[in-house]
């Protein structure tokens, strides 16, 4: 009868037996009739109880018995070996036992990614992230809170995972204002992310971002408006700015629209006086495929006076011989 069954249980418990043994008599009554779990329930949910405990609860037939110890897991809190545990009997758990868990893994899932990011390679951060929104939605809103932080190293990170992720566009307006906040580096990487926002109000940002007054934002800039489908009307001034990253990006512009300004400003990027500005339009040359600049990479290759840049000049002109698309650092 249950409750004699009850009342062995109890005294069992209550004769002090070894962690091992009591365990084993814990995890007989938590899988077996619905009485004898609820009878060891105190003993499961009392403060102070391991983790492996806790599992058994969890791991009952019981519905009701799995809610309550999911309950008391997260009011505890998980280690990352639990934690591990918690994410594989998931699928195994009730409707009221989920509704306890799901949030509570969304979080700490979120919150070890968020830590692990910078370790992890660029492939496995944009598998994880991805994995990890699928996993819970609410994973989407705990990034938004990243992003309205006031911590610009929390902001640079998620401006960083939200593009990684391919959720920028969730994150349109957040990232329009920090495209026009405080701090220089915080803009840049948001202007970088609003490329992925094709709408007009991202390429109307985008617009202003082009006067920043720093460089690095204006020709991060150039390269969002090109991505988010903006006319390049807006950027043919930059084909002639002093800054030799945004110059270069606006003449790959041109010249990948097929503008006629395009070649003519490469020429003159090419034959500039200055080798930032030199180097940087080989760049250009080379992510627009510009072909037909061959003759001044050669007389460059020959004649330069920085071996920089008759060295850059030449594998180009080489790798073009060969079929070879490489990318040339800026």
């Amino acid at each position: 009868p249950a409750a004699r069954q009850g009342g062995a249980i109890r005294l069992a418990l209550a004769c002090g037996l070894p962690p091992r043994q009591r365990q084993m008599i814990l995890a007989v009554a938590l899988t077996g009739e619905v009485s004898a779990a609820r009878t060891v329930l105190g003993h499961v949910l009392a403060p102070g109880v391991p983790g492996e405990v806790l599992l058994l609860a969890l791991h009952s037939p019981h519905r009701d018995v799995q809610a309550l110890a999911a309950g008391r897991i997260v009011a505890g809190g998980a280690d990352g070996h639990l934690t591990e545990h918690l994410l594989e009997s998931l699928p195994r758990l009730g409707p009221a036992a989920r509704a306890v868990l799901d949030p509570y893994l969304a979080a700490h899932s979120f919150e070890q990614y968020w830590r692990n990011y910078h370790r992890l390679d660029a492939p496995l951060r944009d598998q994880a992230g991805r994995a990890l929104v699928k996993l819970d939605r609410r994973v989407v809103d705990l990034l938004a809170g990243r992003l309205a932080s006031r911590d610009t190293v929390q902001q640079l990170q998620a401006v960083a995972m939200a593009r990684q992720i391919g959720l920028a566009g969730r994150y349109e307006a957040a990232l329009a204002r920090l495209a026009r906040g405080a701090d220089r580096v915080v803009r840049s990487s948001a202007v970088a992310a609003l490329g992925s926002c094709r709408t007009l109000e991202a390429r109307t940002v985008l617009a202003g971002c082009l006067g920043d007054e720093d460089a690095r934002v204006q020709a991060n800039a150039v390269e969002a408006l090109q991505a988010a489908g903006a006319d390049c009307a807006a950027i043919m001034p930059l084909a002639q700015s002093p800054h030799n990253r945004t110059r270069a990006n606006a003449i790959r512009w041109l010249l990948t629209d097929g503008r006629p300004e395009g070649p003519i400003a490469l020429a003159a990027m090419l034959t500039d006086p200055r080798l930032a500005h030199r180097i940087s339009a080989l760049w250009a040359v080379r992510a627009a495929d510009w072909r037909l600049a061959g003759p001044l990479l050669a007389r460059l290759a020959a004649s330069d006076p920085s071996t920089k840049v008759r060295a850059r000049a030449a594998t180009l002109l080489r790798d073009w011989q060969r079929g070879v698309a490489r990318e040339v650092p800026a």
